[in-house]
């Protein structure tokens, strides 16, 4: 799977002047894309008349990472360029994307301009554009013109030049002028004509757009166009800062996570608000399903070493919901069940988690035990490390040994992606069906910790004779090459106590 997909480290740009009704059109068009793994949207609110409006809009869309940003001065309407820079400011991801609240994506663009960028280091992207009144359904190609103003570049290149010229305050000209002098600056332009958006206006204001292009008087132009050298506005992108949300410190989250989990596909739900509402180093997020062999002793294990447990039950048919109490939870939900499909589960898990204020997560199954001896979690706090490998061994037959024969391991000892930092809303996005695929959104920054998983799983020889079944039933996709693992006699067997990591 392309790693694109899996974190497009993107932040778009909002730049947004009493656009309330035009946004409300364009959002459902682009919330697909907005959704996706490693973008956040950053709302420049450029006056605050339509801020309560916004703000209730967008929590009908609470799996986008917003963030919105407000300047109090009421004023009439002016050049974008500092609302703009405020947002380059306020961005936390790698690249940039400006783009009209009111602009509809025609094809992919993110998606399209991210690809090509991952190639064309020193780049800025750009499309086409068609201006277009509200009435048109059909949208021939030669209305997209060359190029819009939407934009996609490192946000490294746009501190580089101070990002838009703030000095502009008449209609027109920032677009260009940012270009320019990111060409000033040596980033190259790439033409994309495959990007198209669509910008739907009044049939007034499109005659308007057209009058105002006509009126830039030809210094002027020059100026904008064809700047001679970089020049960089002091104090750029400080135009105002007031954040009144904020996908990374969300308010009143349990009432929005309150209204994901309403669906009728979510049939018993008990959860603690005040906890909801905590901020946590780490939360760990689990799903259940006939485990009640083993949940009281899984959370009494793991408690000792997350500040929270989200827990998702499959619909046990026995009494793991009831058992499944303690301290560290902060949420315990059950979903109707719809047959075995482990990766719909733990993408349920990270929708719920996008609700919490939380720097890290983590997943672990029920029959899965920490050992103490290796439960080093420091790398939590080196800002170079965004994704934790736990080592993993195999209890076989009995509490003291485990399995080294065990394939894809070392000695036995397996490499599982565990735990990660929190981007924001993510997915995990893989080609494989339901198994075998790695438990993090993405794979960056990569440390092997000192964290030993106990597998309890494969610990009796009756549940092993089952879990070969299964596989070899449902892996139907051939993920895995063989599970005549689980049923070799005689596999070479270890002690737990003499494990050295």
């Amino acid at each position: 799977m392309k790693r694109l997909e899996q974190n497009f480290d993107v932040s778009v740009i909002l730049p947004f002047y009493k656009k309330m009704a035009e946004f409300r059109k364009a959002l459902p068009v682009n919330a697909p894309y907005f959704q996706r793994n490693g973008i956040e949207i950053i709302i420049c609110l450029d006056e605050d008349s339509e801020e309560k409006e916004l703000l209730k809009f967008i929590a009908t869309y609470p799996l986008i990472n917003w963030k919105v940003l407000v300047n109090h001065w009421k004023h009439e309407w002016r050049n974008p360029s500092k609302t703009i820079n405020v947002g380059i400011k306020h961005a936390t991801k790698k690249y940039v994307l400006v783009c009209s609240p009111e602009s509809e994506f025609y094809t992919d663009a993110i998606k399209i301009m991210r690809e090509y960028l991952e190639y064309y280091d020193r780049h800025f992207a750009v499309g086409r554009v068609a201006f277009v009144d509200y009435d048109k359904n059909e949208i021939d190609d030669f209305l997209f013109t060359h190029p819009f103003g939407s934009i996609m570049v490192k946000k490294e290149f746009l501190f580089t030049i101070g990002g838009y010229d703030e000095s502009l305050d008449k209609w027109g000209g920032d677009d260009n002028n940012v270009r320019a002098r990111l060409e000033l600056s040596g980033v190259r332009r790439l033409y994309l004509p495959e990007v198209k958006l669509v910008h739907r206006e009044e049939k007034r204001e499109l005659k308007a757009r057209k009058k105002k292009t006509e009126k830039v008087p030809i210094e002027m132009g020059k100026s904008i166009f064809l700047p001679s050298q970089i020049k960089i506005n002091d104090n750029w992108g400080e135009d105002f800062n007031d954040i009144i949300f904020d996908w990374q410190h969300k308010k009143e989250n349990s009432f929005l996570l309150g209204e994901y989990l309403s669906s009728d596909y979510f049939t018993d739900l008990e959860m603690w608000s005040q906890k909801v509402e905590q901020d946590f180093k780490s939360l760990l997020l689990v799903q259940s399903y006939n485990e009640e062999r083993q949940i009281t002793a899984f959370l009494e294990n793991v408690s000792a070493y997350f500040g929270g447990i989200v827990l998702l039950d499959d619909e046990s048919t026995d009494d793991t919901y009831k058992l499944a109490k303690h301290p560290s939870l902060v949420l315990k939900v059950k979903k109707k069940r719809c047959g075995f499909n482990d990766l719909e589960n733990r993408n349920i898990l990270l929708d719920i988690a996008s609700f919490f204020n939380t720097e890290w997560l983590a997943f672990m199954d029920v029959d899965e035990r920490i050992d103490r001896r290796y439960a080093d979690f420091n790398f939590m706090n080196d800002r170079e490390i965004e994704v934790g490998i736990f080592r993993l061994v195999h209890v076989w037959n009995d509490e003291k040994v485990y399995n080294a024969d065990y394939p894809y391991s070392e000695g036995g000892v397996q490499q599982k992606y565990r735990m990660f930092r929190n981007k924001g809303r993510m997915q995990i996005v893989t080609e494989k069906k339901c198994l075998h695929f790695q438990l993090t959104p993405y794979y960056e920054k990569i440390c092997v910790t000192n964290i030993l998983l106990l597998h309890y799983g494969n610990m009796l020889e009756e549940e092993r004779l089952k879990k070969y079944r299964f596989y070899s039933v449902e892996d139907v996709e051939g993920d895995q090459q063989s599970y005549e693992h689980l049923v070799c006699p005689h596999p070479c067997l270890k002690e737990i106590e003499k494990i050295s990591l």
